[in-house]
């Protein structure tokens, strides 16, 4: 817990000033909420609410913003006490009375409350009775109640106490409580108070460690049994959990109460170095939330880390979980895509939508993963299945003596997957059934020999003529695509003699496949160009290349590629006029001209660039 700031009392700059609010609203007082004027008597409304928590387990007042939390301290009183520790609601009405008059005016007078309470509490008789602010200024000025101070342990007077209805074990709790809070007021150190004002106004100074530990044997033994805690905890590895029963409270407890106790110090630093030990293996197992679940941990105590090289292990740790946690999100957006588009991709082709509509199918979206990952496995078997189906209904046209459609879709598969094992099977199939209801038709008209013999020797001659005609087109265009003559000049390129075999055969595997090397090479000659930064006639290419390959996806590598090279030049040629300004000593003028700006410039892009 805090008090919202924490003020040096040597500093000559008063933060809590009229009209500004500073600091955690849960531990604000009223007067600080409003901006109004303040003064020590703030500070004991705020040590009254540390109070309430360590009674409750819980602040008084919470909301969803600050400015709600501190309308609760302007407008509201805290819920009562439970009934363990009902021995404390007065003073807790007291000091955390809305008005700073109806308080109690000085850590004193708290003081002498909380030791009343005390002594009240320890006879085996008593129930708790606070004592008015008035009573316990008398106390303190005179020491009218009929007992000695609060060291002296003096019983109080019989007209102070009355017969005891509390359980021993919530009597005993609020005993401990009353003499730890005592204690731990006057020590000053809980939650961050440096001192309480008397009613003089005089700065009382803290008491050293060391008469701490000789006049407060009670919270030596207190340490001593939370140091004894944690390292329990630790062990049983309890680091933060279950709630007031783990390591981390048990230290935070101990420092609140003796800031500078050494062990404690000592264990911290181990409770931080096993929440950071324990994020890395988490992080190395790829568990990035429990890994943020201990180096928040880590964050909570790190307040009492002075070790630098723990804090700088600190940073770079929680560096690398979030450059971690950047990479999974990138990751897992690019595979949200994906699965995206598989999805819709196997909704088209069950839908029979294989390469039509051209902004919905299935051979578009599965192309579409393959650019975002070039060896997804169900991508291209979605492109087998699509070419699977183009071949049966190649197969179903054949049946239907539609030889010429069954070609143009078993042309069809070859686009899609020109490897599909059934490709060649298919193709057999139906050369042979064309083949068989061309002896059918023969056979049927046997009776007109003559016809018969000229329409025979017709089609063979026709057929040679073909096959003549498409060999010498495949000749002509290997030799077209070995001299570099691709789409130029327009009747004697490679493209041209291949389009003109598939005009007559559309299925034709050599022609598909040179047309396919055209493309490729022209994406070749793309790359090459990019290697010279001969970035207009890439994209030449490229476009070239668009109009030819059935597959996009090394197309679309290959304008990555392009459009990578040409940042990395521009890059490369701001830092070149850098260089050229810091050899001509142009280190930081002329504006925009200066090596300065060139260098910010690249590394406002490029954060990384050596």
């Amino acid at each position: 817990s805090d008090f919202g700031i924490v003020r040096d009392t040597d500093s000559k700059t008063n933060m809590t000033v009229t009209g500004a609010v500073i600091g955690t609203p849960h531990y604000m007082s009223p007067e600080q909420a409003e901006g109004a004027s303040v003064d020590p008597r703030s500070d004991l409304y705020s040590l009254g609410i540390i109070l309430y928590e360590m009674l409750t387990g819980h602040v008084p007042f919470t909301g969803e913003s600050a400015v709600s939390i501190g309308i609760k301290h302007i407008t509201e009183m805290p819920e009562a006490l439970p009934q363990d520790v009902a021995g404390f609601q007065k003073v807790i009405d007291n000091i955390l009375a809305k008005h700073p008059d109806d308080r109690y005016q000085s850590g004193e007078e708290f003081i002498a409350a909380l030791s009343e309470l005390e002594h009240n509490l320890s006879d085996s008789g008593a129930k708790t009775i606070v004592m008015s602010r008035d009573d316990i200024r008398r106390s303190s000025r005179g020491k009218q109640t009929g007992r000695t101070s609060a060291r002296t342990g003096a019983r109080a007077p019989t007209a102070m106490r009355r017969q005891n209805t509390a359980p021993p074990e919530s009597k005993a709790k609020t005993v401990f409580l009353a003499s730890t809070l005592s204690v731990a007021v006057a020590l000053a150190g809980a939650g961050g108070l440096w001192y309480f004002m008397g009613p003089s106004g005089d700065v009382r100074p803290p008491v050293p460690t060391a008469q701490l530990e000789e006049l407060d044997p009670v919270l030596k033994s207190k340490t001593q049994e939370l140091l004894g805690l944690a390292e329990t905890a630790v062990a049983e590895d309890r680091l933060y959990l279950p709630v007031n029963d783990n390591a981390q409270h048990y230290l935070t407890t101990l420092l609140a109460l003796f800031p500078d106790h050494p062990q404690g110090k000592v264990a911290v630093e181990e409770l931080f170095g096993l929440f950071m030990a324990n994020a890395n293996a988490s992080m190395s197992e790829g568990d990035l939330a429990q890994a943020a679940t201990f180096l928040n941990q880590a964050s909570q105590i790190s307040f009492y880390i002075s070790n630098k090289a723990l804090q700088e292990d600190f940073a770079n740790l929680y560096r690398s979980m979030n450059n971690l946690r950047q990479k999974a999100l990138i990751s897992q957006e690019k595979q949200r895509l994906i699965d995206s588009l598989l999805v819709k991709a196997d909704a088209a082709l069950a839908a029979g939508s294989l390469t039509a509509p051209s902004d919905n199918n299935a051979y578009d979206l599965y192309q579409q993963v393959l650019v975002e990952d070039a060896d997804n496995q169900l991508a291209k078997m979605g492109l087998q299945n699509i070419s699977a189906r183009f071949l049966e209904k190649a197969r179903a046209e054949s049946d239907k003596k539609s030889f010429g459609l069954a070609k143009a879709f078993v042309a069809a598969a070859i686009q899609v997957d020109a490897q599909h094992p059934q490709i060649a099977e298919v193709q057999q199939a139906i050369q042979a059934a064309e083949d068989e209801e061309a002896k059918r038709q023969l056979a049927s008209e046997n009776q007109k020999v003559t016809e018969l013999e000229k329409a025979r020797t017709a089609r063979e001659e026709g057929l040679k003529q073909k096959q003549k005609r498409i060999s010498d087109w495949l000749s002509a265009a290997a030799l077209a695509f070995k001299d570099n003559r691709l789409t130029e000049p327009a009747d004697g390129n490679a493209l041209s003699y291949y389009e003109k075999v598939l005009a007559e055969e559309p299925a034709n595997i050599q022609a598909l496949q040179g047309k396919e090397r055209v493309g490729s090479r022209y994406i070749e000659l793309a790359r090459k160009a990019i290697e010279k930064d001969e970035f207009e006639l890439a994209a030449e290419h490229l476009v070239s290349a668009s109009g030819i390959v059935s597959s996009n996806v090394e197309l679309a590598r290959a304008n990555r590629e392009l459009d990578a090279r040409k940042e990395q030049k521009r890059i490369e040629d701001i830092i070149a006029k850098g260089d050229e300004a810091l050899a001509s000593d142009r280190l930081t003028a002329p504006e925009k001209e200066n090596a300065l700006y060139y260098y910010e410039t690249v590394l406002a892009e490029d954060p990384s660039n050596v």
